[in-house]
């Protein structure tokens, strides 16, 4: 059994080795993707003034203005994020300054280095498919890697202490034991980040399957389709309005900070409602999840839906994020982001260690096996020789 176990844990850390490598450098990279655009963009980092909140309704006009149809979402500015971001019809997103409504950057994902780190992390540049695909190898590798390398490790521990994880040579046993060794000391770290990662990459089953198993709760369903008369939806300092009143209502405390508006998707061509995604104070997730309705042309309060009254699966569901990204709340977590950067460094590690443990152990092989075959053939030609004489 624990030969099996062996061979699983070698070949699918050896298919896999590359692929882990990418995700885990791409995904610690991505901790640092807010600094960089304030970098990048020094006015990102500004505070959000009241006046500056006035002023949303003509900037979201200009945004409307300029993109039209192509409009499928738009965040509004955020603490340390001020500026609009508009994800469009054709995969591209734009940065829209706050105060004056001009266009700052529009790109695709291969274009700029945060998305193509984004597109490598989620997708694998492959879309929904790859996301997938992601979501399955974060299972092979609880399952062989993580979870089988700890079961493999637990009867040599004597000989592979912890305290090898730096190794003193890079001779192959060197390198297996430093290996081993952190793969224990990354291992808990691993487990929450690629569970989480593939709790999201498979969402649409695991969100029912959590409220079956604790609570028996569906999530609750937005109903976004409304009937279309052909007028154009409410101006956008209506629409501001209604969100605001719709969050205060959800928010009847106050205690813990206000309610914050993120994502607004405008009403599509025909037949959609203006939906607005909200964060309410407690919630974990940094985007929210709880949700108000509008009707795109009279500005009605169609539905809300308060995600910390939700059941308990979908409150878990919605922690698979915060946690993974290491931002629960408005901003980043600390020790979260200190263990996304262990296990991300610790499974990049792994994969090399592994992939070079395994090349130099094949050039050792076949360095000997070229030996003997040589001395084999030295031999023959001596015998040989022997009898001639």
């Amino acid at each position: 059994m624990r030969a099996v176990l062996t061979a699983l844990h070698r070949w699918v850390g050896l298919a896999l080795a590359l692929v882990l490598l990418v995700v885990a450098l791409s995904g610690v990279l991505l901790l640092a993707r807010g600094p960089y655009y304030r970098w990048q963009h020094p006015s990102f980092g500004q505070p959000i003034a009241a006046q500056d909140r006035a002023g949303w309704p003509a900037v979201l006009e200009a945004i409307t203005r300029r993109f039209g149809d192509e409009v499928r979402t738009i965040k509004v500015p955020q603490p340390g994020m001020h500026v609009f971001q508009v994800w469009l019809a054709d995969g591209s997103e734009a940065f829209v300054d706050a105060r004056a409504g001009t266009l700052l950057d529009r790109w695709h994902p291969t274009d700029r280095l945060p998305a193509l780190l984004f597109d490598l992390h989620v997708h694998l540049m492959a879309g929904e498919r790859g996301e997938l695909i992601n979501g399955a190898i974060a299972l092979l590798t609880t399952t062989f890697l993580v979870i089988g390398g700890a079961l493999i490790w637990w009867p040599r521990r004597a000989s592979m202490p912890l305290r090898a994880v730096w190794p003193r040579s890079w001779a192959p046993g060197a390198l297996l034991r430093s290996h081993a060794a952190v793969g224990v000391v990354t291992a808990g770290p691993l487990l929450v980040f690629l569970l989480t990662g593939a709790g999201m990459a498979f969402s649409a089953s695991v969100m029912p399957a959590l409220s079956r198993l604790l609570d028996a709760a569906p999530p609750t369903v937005v109903r976004a389709q409304v009937a279309s008369d052909g007028r154009g939806h409410v101006p956008w300092a209506v629409a501001l309005a209604r969100f605001d009143e719709a969050m205060a209502a959800l928010d009847t405390s106050r205690r813990d900070g206000e309610a914050q508006l993120v994502f607004i998707t405008p009403p599509g061509v025909s037949g959609t409602a203006m939906v607005a995604r909200v964060r309410l104070p407690g919630e974990w997730h940094p985007n929210g999840r709880s949700i108000v309705v509008l009707h795109p042309h009279t500005g009605d309060v169609l539905q809300t839906m308060d995600a910390r009254r939700e059941g308990a699966g979908t409150r878990l569901g919605h922690a698979l994020y915060p946690i993974h990204a290491a931002r629960i709340g408005s901003g980043p977590s600390w020790l979260l982001v200190a263990l996304a950067i262990l296990a991300g460094l610790g499974l990049a590690v792994l994969s090399g260690s592994g992939l070079v443990t395994w090349v130099q152990r094949r050039v050792r092989r076949r360095g000997t096996s070229a030996h003997v075959d040589g001395q084999g053939r030295a031999r023959k030609r001596s015998m040989a020789l022997a009898r001639t004489q």
